[in-house]
C-alpha cells in the first residue's frame, strides 16, 4: 500500500468525505445483478490552484490501471496494478481466504514480496479488523451500515458514526471536532458498483466496506474537500466517476475512473 492511500483509511477513519453531482444518460433500466468490476482505470490529474478553487489547467497526470480477477465464490483472487507514475511499482495483490480472515500479499510484478496485510471479517462478510504495515483499524456495523471506527494509528481515536435512511451522514471523533465528518447522498440513486467509496474499498480491501443504501453525494474530511460525478448508461450501471479533490493547502487533483465490467 501507498502512503497515500493509508492516508486515505486513516483519515476516513477517523474523519468523513466530499461533494459530488450525477448525470444521467439515459432512461435506466434495473441495475443488473450479474455484472462486476473488471477494469478500472484511473487519470490523476494536478489542477492548477486559483483563490480557493482551480483553473482547470492540468499541470501534470499519472495513469494507473487495476485489473480484477475472481475465484469460483466470486470472491476477488487478484488485482493486477499498472501505472506510468515515476519510482510506482507495478504490483500484484493475491487475495486469500481462509475461515474469517483475507491475506493480501503484494509483489512485485517480478514476483519480488512486497508487503502482506490482514483483514479479519464477521459472519456477514463485513470486514472488522485491518492490520496494514502495522496500523490497526476496527470497524462495527449496525446491520450492513457502518456505525464506528476506531483506530490504532498514530492520531489514536475512534469515530462513531450516525445514519438516516439506511446512509451514514456524520462522523463524530474523539479527538475533537476538527476530525468530524459529514456526508450527503444521492439518496433517488441506489449504491452500486462504481460509487466512489466502493472504488477505494475494492481497491484496498477487494471487498466494498461501505454499504449505504445510496450513492455517495458529499464527503467532508479534515484537510480537503472532494467533488465527483457519475456518468450512467442505459443499464444503471456507473461507467465513469471523476473526483475533485480541493485540499487546504489550495493543491486540486482530479481523478477519472473509467469502469469496465464482466457478466458471471
Amino acid at each position: 500500500m501507498n502512503k497515500a492511500s493509508l492516508r486515505f483509511c486513516i483519515l476516513i477513519a477517523i474523519s468523513s468525505f466530499a461533494f459530488f453531482s450525477c448525470k444521467k444518460e439515459h432512461d435506466l433500466n434495473k441495475y443488473p445483478t450479474n455484472s462486476r468490476l473488471l477494469n478500472l482505470t484511473r487519470r490523476i490529474e494536478a489542477l492548477d490552484s486559483v483563490g480557493g478553487g482551480h483553473s482547470g489547467v492540468v499541470l501534470a497526470t499519472v495513469n494507473e490501471n487495476f485489473r480484477f480477477l475472481y475465484d469460483n465464490y466470486n470472491r476477488v483472487s487478484q488485482i493486477y496494478y499498472t501505472t506510468n507514475a515515476v519510482a510506482t511499482p507495478n504490483t500484484i495483490s493475491t487475495f486469500t481466504y481462509a475461515h474469517d480472515t483475507i491475506f493480501k500479499t503484494i509483489r512485485s510484478i517480478n514476483e519480488t514480496f512486497m508487503e502482506l496485510d490482514t483483514f479479519v471479517t464477521d459472519y456477514h462478510g463485513h470486514i472488522t479488523s485491518t492490520y496494514i504495515n502495522g496500523h490497526v483499524i476496527n470497524y462495527s456495523y449496525y446491520g450492513d451500515l457502518l456505525v464506528r471506527v476506531d483506530s490504532t494509528n498514530g492520531a489514536a481515536g475512534y469515530s462513531n458514526y450516525t445514519s438516516y435512511n439506511g446512509n451514514f451522514t456524520a462522523s463524530k471523533s474523539s479527538l475533537g471536532a476538527g476530525y468530524d465528518g459529514r456526508y450527503t447522498y444521492f439518496t433517488d440513486m441506489p449504491n452500486r458498483t462504481g460509487d466512489y467509496l466502493y472504488i477505494r474499498s475494492m481497491v484496498q480491501y477487494g471487498v466494498n466496506l461501505y454499504q449505504n443504501r445510496s450513492l455517495i453525494n458529499t464527503i467532508d474530511l479534515p484537510g480537503y474537500f472532494t467533488t465527483a460525478t457519475y456518468v450512467i448508461d442505459g443499464d444503471s450501471k456507473v461507467t465513469q466517476t471523476t473526483a475533485i479533490t480541493a485540499y487546504i493547502n489550495k493543491f486540486s487533483q482530479r481523478d477519472t475512473y473509467d469502469i469496465q465490467y464482466e457478466k458471471y
